[in-house]
This record gives structure tokens, C-alpha cells and sequence, in this order.
């Protein structure tokens, strides 16, 4: 896969219909590999940031590190991400943060594609 059509599968996630405005920076590197910055507004003030460093050099999309936190009323609902300080689980080190950040569980977690965290922040849109 070509990092440029990586990108521009990011870019689409801005013509959802429940987003209502996006922010979107991506810094090509060397290869077929990107930083790439998102963030998602929702028509209910909800907020997606997307924050992704991918190599596209094989067949499919591989993240050197990823994190997806969603964000409402100020405060974090859930958030994944492949920081490597939670070595006791399973999905190491892919984890998932539930809850505001003062106060979350963090349980063993894969990292979702994107469609699927769509599907989740639709449960939480009012």
C-alpha cells in the first residue's frame, strides 16, 4: 500500500456524517511512512484525536504507534494506544484507557481500525 493512499483513507474519516469539522496534518518521512494527526470534531461537541506514525511498506498498514483518544465534555471516554509502559497484559503493547484519565481502567486491548471506533463513539453520541 502507498503511504499517499493511507492518507487519504485518513482524510475520508472527515466526511463521516456525524463529524462536523476536522483537523488534519500528516509529515511524510522516508519511504512509505507518515506521522499523521487527526482531529475529529462531532456534531456534539464530542472530539476524536487521532494520532498516528504508520509504515505502509508491506501490504497492509503497520503503526509504529498509534493513539486514538476520544474526548467528551472535557473529559477522556476512552482512549487506545500502543505506549509501551503496561507490560502485564496479553495485547502488550496495544492497551485501552476507559473512563477520565483521573480515574480509568485500563484493560488489554488490540488496535481497532478505524471503522470501529466510529461504531463505538456512536454509542456515546447524544
Amino acid at each position: 500500500m502507498d503511504i499517499a493512499d493511507y492518507i487519504n483513507r485518513v482524510e475520508k474519516l472527515s466526511t463521516q456524517p456525524v463529524v462536523v469539522d476536522a483537523e488534519l496534518s500528516t509529515k511524510r518521512e522516508s519511504g512509505n511512512r507518515a506521522s499523521i494527526r487527526v482531529k475529529l470534531h462531532f456534531y456534539d461537541d464530542s472530539i476524536l484525536y487521532i494520532t498516528e506514525r504508520v509504515d505502509t511498506s508491506r501490504c497492509c498498514a503497520r503503526y509504529l504507534t498509534y493513539a486514538y483518544q476520544y474526548m467528551k465534555e472535557g473529559q477522556q471516554v476512552f482512549r487506545y494506544d500502543n505506549a509501551a509502559h503496561h507490560r502485564n497484559f496479553s495485547t502488550f503493547p496495544d492497551h485501552k484507557h476507559i473512563g477520565p484519565e483521573n480515574n480509568e481502567r485500563i484493560l488489554a486491548s488490540s488496535c481497532p481500525k478505524h471503522k470501529d471506533l466510529f461504531k463505538e463513539i456512536n454509542r456515546y453520541l447524544e
